[in-house]
């Protein structure tokens, strides 16, 4: 926290962070309390202003009589790690990254030929994720932003155009939450609204991928460009096909207990499955590994 730990002592989570920011994490703590190990990652502010990201593991401890008397918590700062969130500055149209690596120094703030790039805020989080149907623009600094699927998002190619090659990482990991292939034709109203959905996400991820699939075809053909960049391989990590078969648009906005508690349990199994095969070396890549099943033939 940047604190040093005289000030933190005896003090309550409220009064360290705010009202305001004790409910970013009130959830997790409330499960915790609830006697189930958590884990988490949030965006935290220090006081020098800085925003940095942290990991937290919450492990509650039981008295004698086996009720939950309290919490360890282990919070570490992993800043390290490049965060990137895609948005759309609606007046100006502007493509907006806001990117950690601004806040640490590392990357300037830019504004330059329809795109910029801003320091990771939380409200730059809110912002890549503020669909207009549904919420109102997120305001940042006198501007107004919408979720970037109507520009950049996710903005992948971010992760490849370092000045510092060593900078740049073997692989990308794609979580992907719209599947690419449906079972048949989307034909009910409801059923079209939910395709047009997952394509705009995906239209928009594929144009990121395709450009890093050209940089890792440039890198074999030309020797003096692969002297100053590196082939990247881009793995994708998908539901089952069921479940994409099952959920609609409208779960995206479903918060309910009962949901949560089967997409947790599936993403811990499919994690934990795809993590093994990928030790082995038993995992596809981009583009191919996108898919359930082969695609029929034309």
């Amino acid at each position: 926290m940047g604190l040093p730990r005289e000030a933190i002592l005896g003090q309550r989570l409220q009064d360290l962070h705010g009202e305001t920011g004790y409910r970013t994490f009130q959830v997790p703590m409330d499960r915790a309390f609830g006697g189930e190990r958590v884990h988490y990652e949030r965006l935290a502010h220090r006081p020098d202003g800085h925003v940095v990201w942290i990991s937290v593991t919450l492990d509650p401890y039981r008295d004698e009589c086996g009720q939950v008397a309290g919490i360890f918590s282990c919070a570490l700062e992993v800043s390290e790690r490049i965060g990137e969130h895609g948005a759309t500055e609606v007046v100006n149209g502007f493509e907006t990254v806001f990117d950690s690596n601004v806040n640490k120094g590392t990357r300037p703030e830019e504004v330059r030929y329809w795109r910029q790039r801003l320091p990771l805020t939380l409200s730059g989080v809110a912002a890549s994720g503020t669909l207009p149907i549904f919420r109102k623009a997120q305001q940042i600094k006198g501007s107004y932003y919408w979720d970037g699927l109507y520009s950049q998002n996710p903005p992948v190619r971010e992760f490849i155009t370092k000045a510092d090659i060593d900078e740049v990482p073997d692989e990308i990991w794609i979580l992907r939450i719209n599947p690419q292939q449906w079972p048949e034709l989307p034909e009910t109203m409801a059923d079209i609204v939910d395709r047009q959905n997952e394509l705009m996400g995906n239209l928009s991820l594929h144009k990121e991928l395709n450009f890093i699939l050209s940089v890792n075809d440039w890198h074999k053909k030309y020797e003096e460009f692969g002297k100053e960049h590196k082939p990247v391989t881009v793995r994708s990590i998908k539901m089952h096909e069921a479940t994409a078969n099952k959920l609609r648009y409208s779960s995206k906005f479903d918060r309910s207990a009962e949901l949560m508690r089967e997409l947790r349990a599936e993403g811990q199994e499919v994690a934990r499955d795809w993590l093994g095969r990928w030790k082995k070396g038993e995992v596809g890549c981009y583009p191919s590994d996108a898919a359930y099943r082969p695609i029929a033939e034309r």
